[in-house]
């Protein structure tokens, strides 16, 4: 196992990018103490973003952060032993140290540029994923502006598809029965055969939403909206 961990090398670019953030940190006297642990903390970072990145990309609500520190964690561990595991790190520093000012300043262009790129897959997807829920919004705005007539409604059932969930509920305008759905975050089957405010259009009767934050239980004005209570 010793032997197979001392065998761990990152691969090139990144021994590049190690030698350079040492060269930096050490250049301060009180930083060369250090300065290996830093370097390897320092490129530890941008790759924990990676977590964050995945997390929004696939939808994640809220990030859990016992899984957060948990994948930083794990960073931090592959990133000791392919830097500081057995002093690896002196190696590194030989294997660059015939580059003269001019390439490492250039490296150091290099180190900043490698942590933008990092930044950016980790806020891109933020990014996207802030314009379909502002494109959402205005459809849904747009939506309830169309929405004019208030009704009771009854909730039948809640069912989940693909990967949203759904309360399905019933109510009526004059004699005819209208059926509706609206999108929930969470299921709650206690909402069943309960009753509620329902938002409608007066001209287009099937766009319809149901308004959860408006219970009704007054049995005279259900009875008045259609439904038979025996």
């Amino acid at each position: 196992m010793e032997v197979w961990l001392k065998k761990i090398r990152p691969p090139k670019y990144l021994r590049y990018f190690f030698f350079i953030i040492y060269r930096w940190y050490s250049s301060y006297s009180s930083e060369k103490p250090t300065a290996h642990y830093t370097a390897a903390i320092f490129l530890a970072i941008p790759h924990s973003l990676v977590y964050i990145s995945i997390c929004i990309l696939f939808g994640v609500q809220r990030i859990s952060k016992l899984y957060f520190l948990f994948f930083c964690l794990f960073i931090l561990v592959i990133h000791y032993y392919m830097f500081l595991y057995k002093d690896k790190w002196k190696g590194f520093l030989q294997e660059f140290k015939h580059l003269d000012r001019k390439k490492r300043g250039k490296g150091t262009y290099l180190v900043f540029l490698y942590l933008i790129f990092f930044l950016f897959i980790a806020i891109y997807p933020a990014v996207i994923r802030s314009n379909e829920n502002s494109d959402s919004y205005k459809l849904e705005t747009s939506r309830s502006n169309r929405l004019d007539t208030y009704g009771i409604a009854k909730c039948i059932s809640i069912q989940k598809e693909s990967s949203s969930n759904f309360v399905f509920f019933e109510f009526y305008i004059g004699t005819r029965k209208v059926l509706g759905a609206t999108a929930i975050e969470d299921i709650d089957e206690s909402l069943i055969n309960k009753y509620f405010k329902v938002k409608y259009s007066s001209k287009k009767i099937n766009e319809c939403k149901l308004l959860l934050n408006h219970p009704v239980t007054d049995t005279v004005a259900i009875k008045k909206a259609g439904f038979s209570l025996n």
